[in-house]
């Protein structure tokens, strides 16, 4: 198989390549290949390229450790790899789960989980960025 035998073009309008095999399990990429392919492109109208760039990079290093970590390094690596603002933790949870990378989105949520232990429900609305009259902030 190709090395970049996938091309993504994305909600931004960039193309983004990389291994069908590592998104062999999304029916999201599997649909948009039989109705989409425009000059062996597909199209992904709800996914950035940014985000799409994190979720690609996560694939490739969790299914080949060709980057030549130790187990302790990748795990920092992945722990890392969650170092950005809620906005883009929220979109690579939904791209994750769109492209069916389960340990994607279940290290994702872990994150958010870690994220808002032990906060009161004012402080936890406020993370999540939510106005509601039941909840005083």
């Amino acid at each position: 198989m190709a090395l970049n035998d996938l091309k993504i073009r994305t909600k931004d309008g960039e193309i983004l390549e990389t291994r069908e095999i590592l998104f062999e399990k999304s029916s999201i990429v599997q649909e948009a290949k039989k109705v989409s392919m425009e000059k062996g492109c597909i199209l992904l109208n709800t996914i950035t390229s940014n985000i799409l760039r994190r979720v690609i990079i996560w694939a490739e290093k969790c299914d080949n450790d060709s980057y030549g970590l130790e187990n302790g390094e990748v795990e920092k690596w992945k722990e890392n790899f969650f170092d950005v603002d809620n906005e883009t933790l929220f979109q690579i949870i939904n791209a994750a789960d769109d492209l069916q990378q389960k340990d994607l989105v279940k290290r994702a949520i872990e994150k958010v989980v870690k994220e808002i232990e032990d906060k009161t429900a004012p402080e936890i609305a406020k993370y999540f960025n939510l106005r509601s009259k039941n909840v005083h902030l």
